[in-house]
């Protein structure tokens, strides 16, 4: 498994286009490689209110990392005629310490687990196959509306978790 490291090289706020550090951050996100065996991650922290949610997620008009991410591996993966891709994604939260799954919100409280085979991987989390960019996208927004909020000083509707949102490339 490759792994490849990279650091945005600016921060963003909350009037930042989510589309800046997208295509600011050397090298391109998601790396081309993605459809090769490369892994990447983007990891969001700061304080309540800082913009983590909106420069990842977006909006309609203005899409977040994790949109523009989805709908580049599609064209990157649509652009190699010579071999078939499988896609999947999972989406979950940690609350309080569990993990829960935002695609089947009945799936409470999982595991996390180390094997040969599998490596390490949340026990018992939905795992769907994806073909479209607009399917995941809507996976994203049902697991969105299960995630636990709260009303902040500094934001009206703050997340109260931490998410993890997975798309593998096969």
């Amino acid at each position: 498994m490759l792994h490849h490291h990279h650091r945005l090289p600016r921060n963003t706020t909350t009037t930042s286009s989510s589309l800046l550090p997208y295509t600011t951050s050397p090298p391109p996100l998601p790396p081309p490689q993605v459809v090769n065996g490369f892994n990447s991650t983007v990891f969001a922290y700061g304080q309540t209110s800082s913009g983590k949610t909106h420069t990842m997620k977006g909006t309609g008009d203005d899409p977040g990392i994790i949109p523009l991410a989805v709908r580049e591996i599609f064209q990157l993966i649509g652009a190699c005629q010579d071999r078939e891709f499988l896609l999947r994604v999972s989406y979950m939260e940690l609350y309080n310490e569990d993990i829960n799954d935002l695609l089947a919100p009945d799936n409470q409280k999982l595991a996390v687990h180390e094997t040969k085979e599998a490596g390490v991987h949340v026990a018992g989390l939905r795992e769907d196959i994806v073909s479209s960019p607009e399917q995941v996208l809507e996976l994203l927004e049902c697991g969105e509306r299960h995630r636990h909020t709260g009303e902040t000083r500094m934001n009206k509707s703050s997340s109260r978790s931490h998410t993890v949102f997975r798309m593998v490339v096969e």
